[in-house]
């Protein structure tokens, strides 16, 4: 009940979370959430040093809700004082695209949580207990990966509904900088992520390639994707799409209870991102081309396999020239990999720019232009 009670403070208050990012100003939200939950964290520590028990950490997580929400709430009034939050007129016009938003969510609820029920129905709670290790980091990786696609929906949607031409040229440039990110993250990652494993463990949980490889896909995926869901979502294109997590979800299932019979554990990985290729990849740009751009996305495919060869490129240079990471200490793998990581770093971007790919970094210059400008004459 505590846990409940906590999750629906901010249901009072998600209209005025959603008007900051309308206004392409979640950035005032996320300070105030985030800011909180900082907080929250700190005394968490001093609560179970305390020796509170999952009440006790129930209890401060609802205080924090609470107080985030109520926060929201009042800085919203002040904002945005001239916004009627609460009307007596009801306006029904958007229930036809939440039903069909409906239909994404319970699909990729039921897709993300597939894999581990499979896995502990069929393999038991110590496979199930690998899977978790290897998730726990590419989850929160591509978490952190996934705050870029967040906050460009705002700012993409009013490109669309005024310039379809740049949106056009917003979204090449924003796909170019996903798979640029999913070079410099899952291409070190996929050579170190093991090791990190083994010295976190101390040798306790088994590690594979193959499974190494599975993790990495998806994620791999997982921020190529930013692109394709930021302007879906941006455009509403819930009911076109919403065939998409039905396909995926069935797929998955299927799937996974085949190649975990052939494969074991990264049986299931493979599943789901084949799920991902079959019910994303090959389905979503199209829709996404043809109501938005009114052109063919045989170019995104075309582009995409340029960057799926520098990628694989990268991977196999990098396994010859830096085999084995190390498992001996924190330290000594902290170093390889960082090594790894700057060198791939800067061969990427230079591929990137002798290729004329980098349309990214020549918004960034851009933007250090302005700001040096304004700096000089102010």
């Amino acid at each position: 009940m505590i846990y409940l009670i906590s999750s629906v403070f901010s249901y009072f208050t998600i209209t005025n979370q959603v008007i900051y990012e309308a206004h392409q100003r979640k950035y005032i939200t996320n300070m105030v959430i985030q800011g909180i939950a900082v907080a929250k964290g700190i005394i968490e520590i001093f609560v179970i040093m305390a020796g509170q028990g999952l009440v006790g950490i129930l209890v401060l997580l609802a205080v924090s809700n609470f107080l985030s929400s109520l926060i929201i709430y009042i800085i919203s009034k002040k904002s945005f004082p001239n916004i009627q939050f609460k009307k007596k007129e009801k306006s029904f016009e958007i229930l036809s695209d939440v039903k069909s938003l409906l239909v994404h969510k319970i699909g990729t609820i039921v897709a993300y949580n597939v894999d581990t029920l499979i896995i502990t129905i069929t393999k038991g709670l110590t496979y199930t207990s690998i899977y978790s290790q290897y998730l726990y980091i590419t989850d929160n990786v591509g978490n952190i990966v996934s705050k870029i696609g967040n906050s460009a929906i705002a700012g993409v949607g009013d490109l669309i509904a005024t310039d379809k031409q740049k949106a056009y040229g917003l979204f090449k440039e924003y796909n170019a900088l996903s798979f640029f990110i999913a070079t410099i993250i899952c291409v070190p990652l996929v050579l170190v992520i093991n090791s990190f494993i083994q010295i976190w463990h101390e040798g306790r949980i088994e590690t594979s390639v193959l499974l190494a490889i599975a993790f990495i896909l998806n994620l791999f995926y997982t921020i190529i994707r930013m692109p394709i869901n930021t302007y879906m979502n941006s455009a509403g294109l819930f009911k076109e799409t919403r065939l998409c997590p039905i396909i995926e979800s069935v797929v998955n299932l299927v799937l996974s209870f085949i190649l975990i019979q052939i494969m074991g554990l990264p049986g299931v990985l493979f599943a789901t991102f084949i799920a991902y290729l079959v019910s994303d990849y090959f389905i979503k740009p199209i829709i996404i081309y043809k109501q938005l751009f009114t052109t063919s996305a045989k170019k995104y495919y075309q582009i995409n396999m340029l960057y799926i060869g520098i990628i694989l490129g990268l991977t196999i240079l990098w396994k010859v020239l830096f085999p084995t990471a190390p498992t001996d200490s924190y330290i000594h793998w902290f170093l390889y990999s960082a090594v790894l990581f700057i060198v791939n770093l800067l061969v990427a971007l230079v591929i990137y720019v002798v290729l004329k790919q980098a349309y990214f970094l020549n918004r960034l210059m851009d933007m250090f232009k302005r700001k040096w400008r304004r700096g000089v004459n102010g």
